[in-house]
C-alpha cells in the first residue's frame, strides 16, 4: 500500500496522528506515529498499544488496527531510536472525544437517546476488555522480541 499524508490530526508528547490516503484505492486512514527515543523499553510500551488493538479485534465498539510497524529512525544524534506506526481506520465524523468537544464549544448537549447509545457502546467495549482472558499480555516477551528487531 502506497500512502500519502494529507494532514496532521493531533499530536501529543511523543506521538502524532496523520490523515493518510492509500494512493491506489483513495481510502483514508489515521496513521499514529509514536517516537520512541528512550530505547527498547519505550518501543515495548508503544507496541503494547499496537498489540492491544489486536487483542480485542474484531469488536463492534473497539477500534481495530489495520496494521503496525517498527522502523529505525533516521536521527543521526540518536541512531538507536525507533518509531512505531499504527495504521487505524479513519472515521470521518471523528471520535467520541471530538463529539464531546463539539458540544462544549457549541454549548449544546447530546440528545438523551444518543447519549444512551454512546454509553451502551462504551459499556460493551469495557465488558469485552474485562472479560478477556490473557494468553500473552501485551508488552510481554513477544513485544520485547519485536522491539529488538
Amino acid at each position: 500500500m502506497e500512502d500519502s499524508v494529507t494532514e496532521t490530526f493531533s499530536q501529543g508528547g511523543f506521538s502524532y496522528v496523520y490523515l493518510v490516503q492509500d494512493t491506489s484505492t483513495s481510502k483514508l486512514y489515521a496513521l499514529k506515529k509514536i517516537r520512541c527515543p528512550f530505547g527498547q523499553e519505550s518501543v515495548s510500551l508503544a507496541l503494547k498499544e499496537a498489540e492491544a488493538y489486536a487483542l480485542f479485534s474484531p469488536h463492534p465498539h473497539i477500534i481495530p488496527a489495520v496494521d503496525h510497524a517498527v522502523t529505525s529512525a533516521n536521527d543521526k544524534s540518536d541512531p538507536g531510536s525507533k518509531t512505531v506506526y499504527i495504521l487505524l481506520p479513519y472515521y470521518r465524523r471523528g471520535n467520541l472525544q471530538d463529539a464531546i468537544n463539539a458540544n462544549l464549544v457549541n454549548h449544546t448537549q447530546f440528545p438523551e437517546r444518543r447519549l444512551m447509545v454512546l454509553f451502551l457502546g462504551v459499556a460493551k467495549a469495557l465488558k469485552a476488555m474485562h472479560q478477556y482472558r490473557v494468553r500473552g499480555a501485551p508488552g510481554g516477551a513477544q513485544s520485547r522480541q519485536n522491539a529488538n528487531k
